[in-house]
């Protein structure tokens, strides 16, 4: 086995860093975005727009992370050379509106039963003082596990449910 293939593999804010080296320069970034642009139409057009949920959450974490340390940076050497965001950017929020859309949908189409039990885990849960994980597993229907994360910051809690 060559080298290359032990080597792990990065993400995509490894190969950003590691591509822009450590000024950032825009002229950087923007050259980064030409080469991710190209990368992710071929991907887009081979996979016929699927992405595997570990691809999702590349992007996403890459989308949090450049929109928090580069996009005022960059926004106007950003809509200078493509007139609007990348195509990296804008596939990233495609995907994430899709899983939105997915999200709400599934909630839909539970039964008034069930989101009344919701609503009712949700109140006991903001009542735990302290930060917890925990894990529910539904036997109604279809057996289901529900993740919830309960935070608590700045004396407020913020539930978080991920199906």
């Amino acid at each position: 086995m060559s080298k290359k293939n032990n080597k792990k593999q990065k993400n995509l804010i490894e190969e950003f860093l590691e591509y822009t080296g450590p000024d950032h320069s825009t002229n950087e970034i923007i050259g980064f975005f030409a080469i991710k642009n190209a990368e992710y139409i071929l991907k887009t057009a081979v996979n016929q727009g699927q992405f595997s949920e570990k691809e999702r959450k590349e992007l996403y974490a890459f989308y949090n992370f450049f929109m928090k340390h580069f996009e005022k940076q960059t926004r106007n050497a950003r809509i200078k050379n493509w007139g609007q965001e990348p195509y990296l950017l804008r596939l990233t929020l495609n995907l994430f509106e899709e899983d939105q859309q997915k999200l709400r949908e599934l909630g839909e189409s539970l039964s008034d039963d069930i989101k009344h039990e919701i609503r009712i885990l949700k109140e006991k849960l903001t009542e735990i003082p302290k930060e917890k994980l925990i894990s529910c597993v539904s036997t109604m229907v279809h057996p289901r596990t529900i993740f919830l994360l309960l935070l608590r910051k700045k004396n407020r809690n913020l539930l978080i449910i991920v199906l």
